[in-house]
């Protein structure tokens, strides 16, 4: 468990989030499972390779931010969305898919189409919670 006093004192509660990057092909998988099970450790969670979870301390996604989205408010909606807004940012795709920018563009116009990232909503709400914790 993380000691929070250091942070509620300037009232920031940490939230960790991270991608457990299960299926990416990198050159170590090995090493993405031990930095994964390092992650849970700090939490006093059981430990598993490619954990996938929202908690009140932390989240992390079996891949990807990206893969949830995708998974959640339909792969053909988040490309198309993408699409638009590197057009209109006149950003390329490689450095849009990580810009919490076109991130929350993408999110906005989700929910405008009546989608929801059920797994973003937990992630906010959770930190929301932390924040009138403090």
């Amino acid at each position: 468990m993380i000691d929070q006093q250091p942070y509620s004192e300037i009232w920031v509660s940490p939230h960790a989030i991270w991608d457990s990057d299960c299926g990416h092909g990198k050159k170590n998988e090995n090493l993405e499972k031990e930095r994964n099970q390092s992650l849970l450790r700090l939490f006093d969670c059981p430990i598993e390779d490619w954990p996938e979870k929202v908690t009140q301390e932390f989240a992390c996604f079996k891949h990807d931010l990206k893969s949830t989205l995708c998974d959640e408010i339909g792969q053909d909606f988040y490309d198309k969305s993408l699409e638009e807004c590197c057009t209109r940012l006149c950003l390329d795709k490689d450095h849009a898919v990580k810009n919490p920018l076109v991130i929350k563009e993408i999110i906005a116009e989700a929910r405008n189409q009546n989608k929801r990232s059920n797994t973003l909503e937990d992630i906010i709400s959770h930190i929301i919670e932390l924040r009138k914790l403090a």
